[in-house]
């Protein structure tokens, strides 16, 4: 009876050490799930085997604005060979937001092989305890059609006004609008960047308002009807409309059943620009 009882407990015991060395070699999910490197051990998540061009690891993208914004992507890859992922995260871990979205796009291979014409669009949101950070980062066969002021203007002038109303799909439909014809060279970047434009219009604005003034003093002063009405001219020369989408854009997202190919290519110089709200 002693005999077996002794069994028994030994074979308790090995069992329990078993059970114990094999948890870890169950949980391998982190070498799969590229979510569990965001902003938790300061590593560029893995790449990944699903083909996909929006990661929203931060969860700011509701379902029917991502697959939106996915079919608007992998149509325009497919079309054009041109790659455009983004990204949002809750946070950068150690990295500076140039650095991650630089990387990100170099391990991943964002941009089609040979041509290096990827885009990385990162956005980390805000917090309670940081604030909100955003970079376009382009490959080198894109920096000349996103140069670093474009990026900078792009994401300080199209995004951020959307992040700070926690807007997030807004603010990125906003920048697909500049960054997708800018790289099929169908964007006028002068005119965008130039804002002279503003400054001539408040001038004329300014004079026709003083001379209505002058002519109103001339027919008894300033208490009499002028009969005039000016408008207030706000926001920079209106190139492409806000974008505030429930579907994708005018390049033809539908359906992406067709696939994309996949990245390919990954040579990223340190490019872009970024900002923070």
């Amino acid at each position: 009876m002693r005999f077996l009882m002794k069994n028994k407990i030994s074979l308790f015991i090995v069992a329990a050490m078993l059970l114990v060395m094999a948890l870890p070699a169950c949980d391998d999910s982190s070498s799969s799930t590229p979510a569990r490197a965001i902003g938790t051990d300061g590593r560029i998540p893995d790449k990944p085997t699903e083909k996909k061009l929006v990661w929203d690891f931060a969860g700011v993208i509701d379902a029917q604005q991502e697959k939106a914004l996915e079919d608007t992507l992998e149509s325009f890859s497919r079309h054009t060979s041109n790659q455009i992922l983004v990204m949002t995260i809750t946070s950068l871990g150690n990295f500076e937001p140039a650095e991650f979205a630089t990387e990100l796009g170099r391990k991943w291979g964002v941009g089609h092989e040979g041509d290096n014409n990827g885009v990385v669009i990162l956005i980390k949101t805000k917090t309670k305890d940081e604030g909100g950070k955003a970079f376009i980062a382009p490959g080198y066969g894109v920096e000349g059609a996103l140069p670093d002021i474009l990026c900078k203007r792009i994401v300080e002038k199209e995004m951020i006004p959307h992040f700070k109303k926690e807007d997030y799909a807004g603010g990125v439909w906003a920048a697909l609008d500049i960054v997708m014809p800018a790289m099929k060279g169908e964007f006028d970047q002068e005119e965008y960047m130039d804002d002279t434009g503003e400054a001539i219009l408040g001038i004329i604005v300014l004079i026709v308002i003083i001379c209505l003034i002058v002519v109103a003093m001339k027919k008894g002063g300033m208490g009499t009807d002028t009969g005039t009405n000016t408008r207030t001219y706000t926001g920079g020369p209106i190139i492409f409309p806000g974008s505030s989408r429930s579907s994708g854009s005018s390049w033809g997202g539908g359906s992406s059943s067709g696939g994309w190919g996949g990245f390919g290519g990954g040579s990223f110089g340190g490019g872009g620009a970024g900002g923070s709200w």
